[in-house]
């Protein structure tokens, strides 16, 4: 706690500079009621055109979530056709840079032009505990956790509470996990897979927000989505996995073979987020199977050689009508 501390009052300094302490207050114009929610739904219909899955959660609508799927009009071929955001799998470089600016500009498109450019941020992802807090005015800051002893260089979560800073993990059978509060005042992104869940990648990304943020963050505020991931019907793991969830194991289902196990991912990141203080009631998605859904998913357990989708959240200066 006292190495979170020091790490945090050096953030919270440069923050308090550099970023104004609510995102909205950088709103150049009030919208009409009718107008914002009409411009809203042109934007979710938009992006879902494109082949968009759109999270369905409680969030106010300056706060815009997205998750990609492989089968998007994209340049990758062959085992990453064709929409791969991934430069580490082994893809031609200049295909992912293709697809990573196709995607940047469709979220353009879906943003009102009072927000600013928005910005990806690509994480180094290595199933570690460590979190970037993202700023537009100053270099990105890395959270980690002494008992994490992974290249302090990676980050697996990103969180911010500026504008058009774009959280983004990738994903091929691990959980995306979106956060973001009730207010939309921040928002945030992990990537869980088994290893980083046991780790504690969430419980560390919490309180890296809430020591960053503690004017903002409220944790029975915080709002969840839980993106594409490996279901537990297909999820077939050894006792070293079982092993690591000793308290979680009614999350596992026994299976014909000696010693192996149907992991349910899904259900164990929803006990760690109910476990903090988040209400399950606000916890939504955990409804896809990245194994089974060969059209719109890769699947690294599948087909071990395969691309990545990208899910993830920003904030914008659109507004919900009850909050004028």
């Amino acid at each position: 706690e006292l190495h979170r501390a020091l790490q945090v009052l050096l953030v919270l300094a440069a923050l308090e500079r550099a970023a104004p302490r609510d995102p909205r207050q950088a709103r150049e114009a009030r919208h009409d009621h009718g107008a914002v929610a009409a411009a809203e739904e042109k934007c979710m219909y938009d992006l879902q055109q494109h082949g968009f899955i759109v999270p369905k959660w409680d969030v106010p609508t300056n706060v815009r979530a997205f998750c990609t799927t492989k089968c998007m009009a994209g340049e990758s071929t062959g085992a990453y056709s064709s929409f791969n955001l991934a430069m580490h799998v082994g893809d031609e470089p200049s295909a992912v840079q293709a697809n990573r600016e196709m995607l940047l500009q469709w979220l353009s498109q879906s943003v009102p032009n009072t927000t600013p450019r928005l910005h990806v941020s690509w994480l180094n992802q290595t199933h570690s505990t460590h979190s970037f807090c993202l700023s537009r005015s100053k270099a990105d800051t890395l959270l980690f956790s002494q008992r994490d002893h992974t290249d302090a260089g990676s980050a697996d979560a990103s969180f911010t509470k500026e504008l058009g800073l774009v959280c983004a993990v990738m994903t091929a059978d691990c959980i995306p996990i979106l956060l973001s509060d009730k207010s939309g005042r921040w928002v945030a992104a992990i990537h869980s897979g088994w290893r980083g869940l046991a780790k504690g990648v969430i419980e560390e990304t919490i309180a890296n927000i809430r020591c960053v943020y503690p004017d903002l963050f409220q944790v029975e505020q915080t709002v969840a989505w839980l993106g594409p991931s490996i279901s537990d019907n297909v999820f077939e793991v050894g006792r070293d996995v079982l092993n690591a969830f000793s308290d979680y194991r009614d999350c596992f289902s026994t299976t014909s073979k000696p010693d192996k196990y149907l992991a349910n991912l899904y259900n164990i990141a929803k006990r760690k987020l109910t476990g903090i203080g988040v209400p399950l009631t606000q916890i939504t998605g955990g409804d896809y199977c990245t194994y089974s859904d060969v059209e719109r998913f890769y699947s690294y357990r599948r087909e071990g050689v395969t691309g990545r989708i990208v899910s993830g959240v920003f904030l914008t200066d659109t507004i919900n009508s009850n909050e004028k």
